[in-house]
């Protein structure tokens, strides 16, 4: 049975007791913001302590977005303006460039690295470690060798018609002759027209044999006989 309300008695315990949940609420929680949205104008700003901010739609920023904290991004991001970072850049993952790269600091670049297409270098190179070039490797322009040039069994140095190569103890090959090693004479210089020796003063040492008439006779051509 409810109590029955005395009609003598006030309603000013009432008004005191609304007027003091009225005083001591938040105004905004739980509350919701419909079409006319929230402004915040007059140099006036929005603080969230300990807690998050949740946005299920759009984000429009138009002025000046400053992150001091850890920024964790994990859906697709598009960037269609210039970008300048001034910090060190992680990238673990793979990383596409389909326009235009300009690096105008130093590079470095420690892993390997692989180039599928042409590449132009218009500054020096230089490369101060080992270097294989397997393709067919082309020079148009001058080129200086201040140290040995190796050249392998199997391989040449062709100039034109002239060949030096390491076989056979080495021997430098040229159109109709040539400059062997010999196991019997040690030099051999051959060609199918003959072989001219010319000079000022030509001498040619060589041991004296006793007992036997010369058989050696140039004649005025400067052309070596046997007799």
């Amino acid at each position: 049975m409810s109590k029955q309300r005395n009609v003598n008695d006030g309603n000013v315990k009432d008004i005191l007791r609304r007027l003091y949940r009225l005083e001591r609420q938040s105004m905004l929680a739980h509350s919701a913001i419909g079409r006319e949205g929230l402004e915040v104008y007059d140099g006036g700003w929005i603080r969230i302590l300990n807690g998050g901010l949740q946005v299920i739609g759009t984000a429009t920023i138009s002025g000046t977005l400053d992150v001091t904290g850890t920024t964790n991004l994990k859906g697709q991001t598009s960037v269609t303006g210039p970008m300048e970072i001034s910090g060190t850049t992680n990238i673990t993952g793979n990383t596409n460039i389909m326009g235009e790269l300009n690096v105008t600091g130093p590079t470095t670049l420690d892993g390997i690295t692989e180039i599928g297409g042409d590449t132009t270098i218009t500054g020096l190179l230089d490369v101060t470690g080992p270097m294989s070039t397997k393709g067919t490797l082309s020079v148009e322009g001058v080129t200086t060798l201040s140290n040995d040039l190796i050249v392998d069994s199997g391989g040449k140095i062709k100039a034109g018609n002239l060949e030096i190569e390491p076989a056979n103890g080495g021997q430098i090959n040229f159109l109709g002759g040539g400059v062997a090693v010999s196991p019997t004479f040690g030099m051999v210089i051959t060609h199918n027209l003959g072989v001219q020796i010319a000079g000022p003063s030509i001498s040619i040492p060589a041991e004296i044999k006793a007992g036997v008439e010369a058989n050696v006779y140039i004649d005025s051509a400067g052309r070596l006989w046997r007799v």
